[in-house]
Formats: C-alpha cells, sequence, structure tokens
C-alpha cells in the first residue's frame, strides 16, 4: 500500500476532520458528525499528524484542544474546504438553475450583518434565489428535524447540537458595549487612556448604569433564554430584555443605558445615529462568532451545498470592526498634566 506521507494524500474528508474536531473537541463527537466510526476518525487523524508534523490536538481533561500549529492552520484548512466545495458543486450543479424559495431562520441582527452583505452576489448567480426569513423563537432545532427550516444562522450561545445537525461558523467577533455618544462612560475611558490604562470597560464602571439584555432563546424550545453576552452575573440593574437587536437605539439615546451588542451592528449604528461602543474583556463578555446550521438531510441537497458554501465563502472577506480606543482630548491631556504637578 502507498505509505501516507504527503501532502497529496491529504482529502476533503481530512480537511472535514480537523474543521469539526476544532468546532467539537471531541473525536467521538466529530465521529458522529461526519458519520463515520471512531476507529476510522482516529486513523485519519494520526495519518494526517503523520503528514503534517505536528500533533494538531492535545487531550486537556474531556477535551481535544488544538495546537498553536492547528490554530494557524485553521483558516486555511476553512479556506481549502470551501473552495473544494464549491468547485465540486459548481461541477455537478449550475447555480443559474436554482428556482427555489428557501427558509432561512435567524434573529433581526443576522439578517442585518449576516445574510444582506452577501445576499446580492448569491442572487448574482443564482438571480431564481428567493429567501422567506423566519424568526428565531427557540425552536431552531426542531424546525431543522422537520425540514420546515433549510438553513439557520445564529452564533454559539452553547455548542451542544445533535449529532445530525451540522454547523460551519462564518467569522469570527466580538461583543462591545454601545451606547448614546456623551455617555458618563465615555469620559471614564478618556481619563483611563490619559492614565495609561486600557479603553476596557469594567463591571464596576458599568455597575452605576442600567443594563438593555439582549435575551434569547437557546437552539432548542425546553431551553430557557440567556443574556447573549455576559459570561457571569451582569453587574448593572435591568433596564429593558428584549430579543430585537435593531429596536435598541430607540431605548439608549434618551438614557444612560447601555446594550451589549455584535461589533459589527455597534459600529454600523454609531455611523448612522449618536452612538458609539467600548470595548470589554474577554474574560467578562462572550465573543460573537456567528455561524450557520443545517440538518444532515440536505448534505445531498446541491443547491443548499452551493448556498451554504457561498455564505462561508462571501463571510470570510469580512472585515474585523476596528477597536475603539478613545483617546483622550487635548484639553483633558492638559489638564491630567497639570493636575499631577507637571
Amino acid at each position: 500500500m502507498k505509505p501516507f506521507s504527503t501532502l497529496d494524500d491529504l482529502t476533503l474528508s481530512d480537511l472535514k476532520l480537523l474543521q469539526t474536531l476544532i468546532r467539537t473537541a471531541s473525536l467521538t463527537s466529530a465521529s458522529l458528525t461526519l458519520s463515520w466510526s471512531i476507529p476510522k476518525a482516529s486513523h485519519r487523524l494520526s495519518k494526517i499528524r503523520e503528514v503534517l508534523g505536528d500533533e494538531l490536538f492535545v487531550r486537556s481533561g474531556n477535551s481535544l484542544v488544538p495546537t498553536t500549529r492547528m490554530k494557524e492552520l485553521a483558516p486555511r484548512v476553512a479556506g481549502a474546504i470551501d473552495a473544494l466545495t464549491s468547485l465540486t458543486i459548481e461541477e455537478r450543479y449550475r447555480p443559474e438553475e436554482i428556482d427555489r424559495l428557501f427558509t432561512f431562520e435567524m434573529v433581526d441582527n443576522a439578517a442585518a450583518i449576516l445574510l444582506a452583505p452577501v445576499f446580492a452576489a448569491i442572487r448574482k448567480k443564482a438571480p431564481g434565489f428567493h429567501v422567506r426569513i423566519r424568526p428565531s423563537v427557540g425552536r431552531t432545532i426542531e424546525n431543522l428535524w422537520e425540514g420546515s427550516t433549510d438553513l439557520a444562522f445564529g452564533f454559539d450561545i452553547d455548542r451542544a447540537l445533535p449529532g445530525d445537525i451540522h454547523s460551519q461558523e462564518l467569522f469570527k467577533s466580538r461583543h462591545v458595549f454601545a451606547m448614546r455618544k456623551g455617555h458618563p462612560l465615555i469620559e471614564i475611558l478618556r481619563k483611563r487612556v490619559s492614565n495609561g490604562g486600557e479603553p476596557e470597560a469594567l463591571p464596576e464602571d458599568l455597575a452605576p448604569y442600567p443594563y438593555a439584555s439582549l435575551s434569547l432563546p437557546r437552539w432548542r424550545s425546553l431551553s430557557s433564554n440567556i443574556d447573549i453576552a455576559w459570561r457571569h452575573e451582569i453587574p448593572s440593574p435591568l433596564y429593558l430584555e428584549t430579543p430585537y437587536f435593531l429596536v435598541l437605539p430607540y431605548y439608549l439615546l434618551d438614557s444612560d443605558a447601555y446594550a451589549l451588542l455584535p461589533a459589527e451592528l455597534a459600529h454600523d449604528f454609531s455611523l448612522s445615529l449618536p452612538m458609539t461602543y467600548a470595548e470589554g474583556r474577554p474574560e467578562d463578555i462572550r465573543n460573537w462568532n456567528p455561524m450557520i446550521l443545517w440538518h444532515s438531510r440536505s448534505q445531498g441537497d446541491f443547491a443548499l451545498q452551493w448556498l451554504r458554501s457561498e455564505i462561508c465563502r462571501l463571510s470570510r472577506d469580512h472585515a474585523p470592526v476596528p477597536r475603539q480606543i478613545f483617546k483622550p482630548l487635548i484639553s483633558q491631556v492638559a489638564l491630567f498634566t497639570e493636575g499631577n504637578g507637571s
């Protein structure tokens, strides 16, 4: 038998194994997702390690965590999967022949930030592509099981997905604190920066101000709602609880309340409204890493395969939102210097 020792021997399935291991952190879960036996997955991982000359994943407790080398390879693996999948699908399926209504499930933020930027490009290749957007109301998994939803958009509030539900991360981002311009917190951050500190809002900074919570259901109908952003107990008094992202400016502009929003949405608001945003610490707030989900029955649906690959490919061109710095104003720097006897 030919020895497995060169990059030429890596297959698309091998790349998908690496990608699935990153997401699931478990060889057993990855095997179920790919419909492989555990011995097969273990054998292929050993061969991939041999080819790439690295362990790629090491055990930490009950999880497999990626090595530094695997973290470096992850974006290239994802890009290769998208490219190969798109080539394979377009050889067997012509996007211009799509004439179909698809049902996508998502919250309002996903419709604005995830679907809208790629919609025109998809329609250009597939003019017969039509979509019905249905709201996420806590039955995402059930709707995928029943087939009433073709594709769901969300992010990993929790990562526990059934084995017949597949997912793919679109890009990595973060939550930020959104508020009106002139909010008292901005002055606190400017002074912190002028004193050589980081422009990050701390829980104790936020405690005096009311909080507008984006509270969403998890994937399953039996699960309770969860605040999407705080990693721990919310430090502020509750001002508002809502599942609607796009209404929040109406509640923030005339108050000292703040909200935690995906950086992309907060940045868009700041360009068109008298709003701004502030950074937080990763140990306090969750990342925002949006993903798409689908049921295994659609694995052989070439139209949906092509749509998924296009959404992933186009989303990889996503430009990161710049971090908010809050440079001190010149007058503030002068006052600070004088106050220190300089």
